[in-house]
């Protein structure tokens, strides 16, 4: 899957929940969509300190919406993975058409969010997207643990208790 190609054109959105599954049953998978959903969101098991800084975020009056590099399954079946109390919107690349760190990836979330760069503050592991998102008027700090992101808060002012 990866190799091809089909999970980079599933982040960009060119392939359907559906679609997706059609594929995975024509190498043998036996299950229905809720089963692809369940096994997709296997994959991902989110840092729960990371998810208690989010619910400690929103409980400021912070909106907190994810950007994340991922496909339909995984957008169906996020609820299952990430704790709703904890975003307030979940924004995939395949809802985007691209992905990070292209320029394109962040200006679509920024407008599907009706936020300003200025206003904006992105947290990543990786960076090079930390560096796109700087490039484009967005606070950006790298994050690789949940210290770090908490830290990264603290230093705007983001997160006051906790």
């Amino acid at each position: 899957m990866f190799a091809s190609g089909f999970d980079q054109e599933c982040d960009l959105g060119l392939h359907s929940e559906t679609a997706i599954l059609e594929r995975f049953r024509r190498l043998g998978f036996p299950g229905d969509r809720d089963d692809l959903r369940r096994a997709w969101a296997k994959a991902f098991i989110p840092d729960r300190a990371v998810i208690d800084l989010a619910i400690a975020l929103r409980s400021e009056g912070v909106a907190v919406a994810t950007l994340s590099d991922n496909g339909p399954v995984l957008l169906a079946a996020i609820e299952s993975v990430v704790t709703p109390v904890a975003i307030d919107e979940h924004v995939f690349s395949c809802m985007l058409g691209a992905t990070k760190p292209d320029p394109a990836a962040f200006l679509a979330a920024l407008e599907f969010l009706d936020a300003r760069p200025q206003q904006t503050f992105f947290v990543d592991d990786n960076p090079v997207n930390v560096l796109s998102a700087r490039r484009l008027g967005i606070r950006a700090e790298q994050a690789n643990k949940a210290a770090d992101v908490e830290s990264a808060l603290r230093s705007v002012g983001l997160l006051q208790t906790h």
